[in-house]
């Protein structure tokens, strides 16, 4: 299930004066991968990118990083 957070940079300069913090959590449709048990090499890659494409999908743009191009393409 993935979940994207944002936000949480801030807690840590906010909450010495007791001020509370905006963080939003966002959780996605549940998915499986493609296959079961122990994966390597370029299936934990491939693996690895499907996972954070849906996590960046929960996120606003400026937390996607280098998935923020595989969001627009998915949203096309």
């Amino acid at each position: 299930m993935p979940v994207g957070i944002a936000g949480t940079e801030r807690v840590k300069d906010n909450l010495p004066r007791l001020r509370r913090t905006p963080v939003r959590v966002v959780v996605g449709e549940p998915f499986r991968l493609p296959e079961t048990g122990r994966v390597r090499g370029p299936k934990l890659h491939e693996y690895t990118d499907l996972i954070m494409r849906r996590i960046a999908v929960l996120l606003p743009p400026e937390y996607r990083g280098v998935y923020a191009d595989a969001v627009e393409e998915e949203g096309r």
